[in-house]
Parts: C-alpha cells; sequence; structure tokens
C-alpha cells in the first residue's frame, strides 16, 4: 500500500527520534559524541591537506589523515592516558588538602578570622560538585579511549564507502519503498545536523586548541604542578561554548593561588583575560557570523543540556537548537482566512 510523502516524513522522524532516544537510553549519547568529532578532525585535516597538496587523489588523502589520526590515538593511549589518570586524583586531592588552608591564610593576613576546617569542608564540597565531571574523566578514560578507537574506525568504513561510491559514479535511484526512502531522509538530516555540529565544533576545537597551548605556557612559566591534568582539563572544557572558558579559569586561578601566589593569581588572571580577548575575536571571525543565537537562549541550552547529560549535552545543545531553528524554519505557516 503506498505512503504519501507527508505520511513517510512523520515515519521517518519518529524513526528517527526513536533511534535518538535509543542512544540516550543506552547511554551512547557520549559514542555520538566522538563520532561527531571523529568525523570533525577528519574533515578538517583533509580540508587542510587538500589546500596544501591540491593533487592528492582523495583516497591517498583519506588514508594519510586516518594514518596521522591513528597515531595520534596511539599516543594518547601510550602517553596522555596514564599521565593523566596519575596526575588528575593526586591534583583532586592536592585541591581538597590545602586549598581551605591557603585561603584561611590569606584571610588571616587581612585580618579576618574563619574555622579552617569549615573553609576546607566548603571546598571539598565546591569541588565535588563542580569538578565531579572533571574527575569522572578519569575514572572512565580506558572506557573513554575505546570509544574513541571505535568511532575512529567507524567513520573510516564510512569515509572509504562513500570514497568508493563516488568513484563508482553510480547515481542513486530515487526511494520508492518505505525502507529506502527512511534511510535516505535519516542521512540528510544526520548530515544536516553535522553541519551544525561542524560550524559550531570547528571554531571551538581551533579555541580550544590555542587557549591550551598558551595556558601550558603560563602554567610553565609559574612553575604550577599537574600540569597533564591542567592541560587536557583546560583542553576538554575549551570545548564548551561560553561557560568552558569560566570554567578552565577557575581551574588555573586556584592551582595558580594554592602553587604561586596572589600575586602570580593576578598575573595569571590578566594573562588569561588576554588569552580571551584573543578567543572572542577567533569566536566572532570563526562561528559568530554563522550561529547568531540570543545569548539567553545559549546559557538555556547550555543549562539544560548539563542538566541532562552534564559534558556531552552542554556540546550538543547549541547544534541541537541550531538544527531545530533550521527544521522549523522549513516549515510555512500561512495566515488564517475568515471562512
Amino acid at each position: 500500500m503506498p505512503l504519501s510523502t507527508t505520511r513517510a516524513v512523520m515515519v521517518g522522524w519518529l524513526v528517527l527520534v526513536g533511534l535518538v532516544a535509543l542512544f540516550v537510553f543506552l547511554g551512547l549519547l557520549k559514542f555520538l559524541v566522538f563520532l561527531l568529532f571523529m568525523r570533525l578532525i577528519v574533515d578538517l585535516l583533509v580540508h587542510g591537506l587538500g589546500n596544501r597538496v591540491p593533487r592528492l587523489s582523495p583516497r591517498v588523502m583519506l588514508y594519510a589523515v586516518y594514518a596521522l589520526v591513528a597515531g595520534v590515538i596511539a599516543v594518547l593511549a601510550a602517553v596522555v592516558v596514564p599521565s593523566f589518570l596519575a596526575d588528575l586524583p593526586a591534583y583532586g586531592r592536592n585541591l581538597d588538602t590545602n586549598l581551605g588552608g591557603k585561603i584561611a591564610d590569606l584571610l588571616a593576613s587581612w585580618n579576618i578570622r574563619i574555622e579552617t576546617g569549615d573553609l576546607r569542608l566548603k571546598a571539598a564540597e565546591w569541588g565535588r560538585s563542580h569538578l565531579g565531571e572533571s574527575f569522572d574523566l578519569a575514572r572512565r578514560a580506558g572506557t573513554n579511549l575505546v570509544l574513541l578507537v571505535v568511532a575512529f574506525v567507524i567513520t573510516f568504513i564510512i569515509t572509504h564507502d562513500r570514497l568508493r561510491a563516488a568513484a563508482a559514479d553510480d547515481p542513486t535511484a530515487p526511494p520508492d519503498d518505505l525502507w529506502r526512502f527512511l534511510a535516505s531522509f535519516i542521512g540528510r538530516k544526520v548530515a544536516s545536523f553535522y553541519g551544525f555540529f561542524r560550524q559550531v565544533m570547528a571554531g571551538q576545537v581551533v579555541i580550544s586548541l590555542v587557549n591550551t597551548g598558551l595556558t601550558l605556557g603560563l602554567l610553565v612559566a609559574l612553575g604550577i604542578p599537574h600540569k597533564v591534568a591542567l592541560t587536557v582539563l583546560v583542553f576538554v572544557f575549551g570545548l564548551l561554548p561560553v561557560v568552558g572558558n569560566l570554567i578552565s579559569n577557575t581551574l588555573i586561578c586556584l592551582s595558580a593561588f594554592l602553587w604561586a601566589g596572589p600575586v602570580q593569581v593576578v598575573a595569571a588572571l590578566v594573562f588569561l583575560v588576554v588569552i580571551h580577548k584573543l578567543e572572542y575575536f577567533l569566536n566572532g571571525k570563526i562561528i559568530g557570523d554563522i550561529v547568531k543565537l540570543p545569548m539567553a537562549l545559549t546559557l538555556v541550552g547550555l543549562i539544560v543540556g548539563e542538566s541532562l547529560f552534564h559534558i556531552s549535552g552542554m556540546i550538543l545543545s547549541i547544534p541541537i537548537i541550531l538544527f531545530v531553528r533550521a527544521e522549523l524554519g522549513t516549515v510555512k505557516v500561512g495566515a488564517a482566512r475568515d471562512v
């Protein structure tokens, strides 16, 4: 029995929403984020390599990019992840043990008396509530690495099949059954969502890399320990629009206060302000003219995303808003007429 196009589209939306709900129910939202980031990284590398070596064939370019990504993953597995696993818990223990007493000593020098035990308890509570997701990254670093490898393999297979299909030059016939229609419909919607994800996160990746490199230089200059933990956290939080800078700045300033001193905190704060002025310029050039979302809507999306799905929700919130806005923009509402 043939279906009308409208009903087929309704079925397509039901299947798409069902698949997303299944991902959420199975706890695979983080894996979806890894897939999106892996696709984004490959796209950025292919684009950059294509601009520099325009005569390179697409297949050779693909293999070169995936070889580079595989090498980066190997370095992460062999060097970065073990160091991060060892360094982050030690950083957390130092904050928990020493931060309260350090603040109490500073307040005492200003003749402000406060119970050190209470202050230490408050500092520990603040750390558990605001850095819990960060330490969860360490506890699940092995699982995240496995998800990253699986995402790498899946994106390689998909991209390779797409290149092979393009080389075959076999145009796809219009879908004439529900199965092929659903495959085409879901493929278009996923591609549309990825387009918005790339618009937002390509800029955030560049900004986060710049921020991380400059911040690492600051950590070395101030002699702050736990550089591996702080560098990884700054990069991860730098991927979060708007609020990521605030979180990473807080971590760096607390670390400067704990291991350097009040003067170094001021120097670090001034340095970070200069960095983020540069980031605002980059952000405006890279994604500011594309996204154009009201700040209130952006903040609400980030808050709701964090409340529901933590860091994964924050990363996906703005692309989801852009995707929904674009889909609603395709629906035309006619003026009502009096009968």
